[in-house]
């Protein structure tokens, strides 16, 4: 789905489609460049970041529930740092080694509140496609 994502939004930039732009125009600077277009073409309702967040924690609570206290704040500093804009990718494992989250620890003691590189890439994928 990523790299679906990714070359849906190459090709539009090769087409001259500036989203950022048009995002800016419309004032939707706070929704994701896939919902703008399905806003733009389609007339869908724009979803914000921060309502993709709440619906995640809302509708897949019990996601978060399976995952120690320390994997769940990870989970809320990548969240904050998706609605604040910093983080397009929540799937991202490089956000481990970035503040505020490299200043609780170092990426492999981080990985280790998932048990593991396997098992953070994986709950990272599941809770992108939890997110859309």
């Amino acid at each position: 789905m990523k790299e679906q994502r990714e070359e849906l939004l190459d090709r539009l930039a090769e087409e001259g489609v500036d989203l950022p732009a048009l995002a800016e125009t419309l004032s939707l600077t706070d929704v994701d460049p896939l919902d703008l277009l399905l806003h733009v073409a389609f007339g869908e309702d724009v979803v914000t970041h921060s309502e993709r967040v709440k619906r995640l924690y809302h509708n897949h609570a019990d996601f978060f529930k399976g995952y120690t206290p320390d994997a769940r704040v990870i989970f809320d500093v990548i969240l904050k740092k998706y609605v604040d804009g910093e983080a397009k990718d929540v799937s991202d494992t490089g956000l481990l080694k970035v503040p505020p989250l490299s200043e609780r620890g170092t990426f492999i003691e981080l990985v280790q509140s998932f048990g593991g590189g396997t098992n953070l890439r994986n709950a990272l994928k599941e809770m992108q496609r939890l997110l859309y």
